[in-house]
């Protein structure tokens, strides 16, 4: 299994902190359900992504094109290491440099024309057109309550 590792504050120089500290910090995060949710469909329901598959199927000791369940995904996710494996399930807090309590504003996913427009005003001191694209896009709502009930064993 492969761990991956992120830029984290303690890897910069000082140089590198002084020369960030006064400029506008922000990220955009997203529903950490629907995140997930959306990782587990692009990235092991899609059999077209072998790597990232390869990574929860060796965890449950089955083959690549074996069916992975949701909630085997998450039996994977709760293990030791299975939030560092992969970016794309990785806590969206653990992949920042700059710790969330120190950026200057955090949007949404969720609300991202208003964040996005807030975030471009704020570094360009003016509105500006925001073309939105999104090649990746799994199109999976905000709320995700009637797409994980499909995908989840009754108990």
């Amino acid at each position: 299994m492969t761990l991956h590792t992120y830029l984290k504050p303690s890897d910069l120089s000082e140089k590198d902190v002084a020369a960030v500290r006064d400029c506008f910090s922000f990220t955009i995060c997203r529903e950490p359900v629907s995140r997930l949710l959306s990782a587990y469909k692009d990235k092991v329901m899609d059999r077209s992504n072998h790597e990232h598959r390869c990574e929860v199927a060796r965890f449950l000791g089955r083959t690549v094109d074996a069916e992975i369940g949701f909630d085997e995904f998450l039996d994977f996710i709760e293990s030791e290491n299975g939030l560092k494996v992969n970016y794309h399930w990785a806590p969206q807090a653990g992949l920042l440099a700059i710790p969330p309590g120190k950026l200057s504003f955090i949007g949404r996913m969720e609300n991202l024309a208003d964040d996005l427009a807030f975030v471009v005003r704020n570094i360009f001191g003016d509105d500006r057109e925001i073309i939105n694209w999104s090649p990746h896009s799994t199109r999976e709502p905000a709320s995700c309550r009637d797409s994980l009930q499909p995908l989840t064993r009754t108990q």
